[in-house]
């Protein structure tokens, strides 16, 4: 059982396909039938961010885990919002297939009072 209310799982294969997705992100519905083998970057990641986000991608795939085991980027979301994400991410291997399991936690700041 999950213990986070705001929070996104992706699976994706080496070609960065989503094959798992799960998202209870708040105030935001995701049909995941709708995104299930659809590309995780031409799906949720916004152009100016897609460089970027794609070397965390295939350093994963290259077994620089260790390096990028966590990570914080925006996603952007099917109804044009955007949210802020810590990731914290695994290679998984099934049938000598990599994968990249996601788990992202919506990132939360916190106002501070002024006295």
């Amino acid at each position: 059982m999950n213990n986070y209310e705001n929070y996104i799982k992706v699976v994706l294969d080496k070609d960065a396909n989503i094959v798992k997705f799960e998202s209870t992100l708040d105030g935001v519905e995701i049909d995941s039938k709708s995104v299930i083998g659809k590309n995780w970057f031409e799906t949720f990641i916004d152009y100016s961010d897609l460089e970027k986000v794609m070397n965390v991608f295939n350093n994963l795939l290259n077994n620089q885990v260790e390096e990028w085991k966590t990570y914080k980027n925006d996603i952007k979301l099917p109804d044009g919002t955007h949210r802020f994400i810590d990731f914290t991410n695994e290679v998984i291997v099934v049938n000598d297939e990599k994968f990249i399991s996601s788990f992202g936690i919506e990132h939360m700041y916190k106002k501070q009072s002024c006295s």
